[in-house]
């Protein structure tokens, strides 16, 4: 499974619960930092240790579609098949909808 926005916390109660309840036993959970990503390789080490056998965290914007192109193509080599991928990612800037300046605007909704 795949999960974007992987190292937010959404995703990774998320991949909590797929591990846990579903028995899912290889993630990718994509960040735009990777295992840079604050509290990464603590919630890969906490997945392991609930079950899961891979877990990896590749570092790719997905408001790139080359970059999402590229990352897909890595994935389709010997290892487990991908079988669903959940979109998480999102930026959160808070504010009065009739204030927010488009620019604001443009960087919240870019992930989505």
């Amino acid at each position: 499974v795949l999960i974007t926005g992987g190292t937010g916390s959404l995703a990774g109660v998320l991949a909590r619960h797929l591990v846990t309840r579903h028995g899912i036993r290889h993630l990718v959970l994509v960040s735009r930092t990777g295992l840079a990503a604050e509290g990464a390789p603590e919630l890969v080490a906490e997945l392991e240790a609930l079950g899961a056998e891979s877990v990896t965290v590749p570092a790719c914007d997905v408001t790139d579609r080359d970059a999402v192109a590229a990352l897909l193509t890595g994935l389709t080599g010997s290892g487990p098949r991908l079988t669903a991928v959940v979109h998480a990612a999102g930026v959160f800037d808070a504010g009065v909808v009739g204030e927010i300046e488009p620019e604001r605007l443009e960087r919240v909704f870019a992930p989505k």
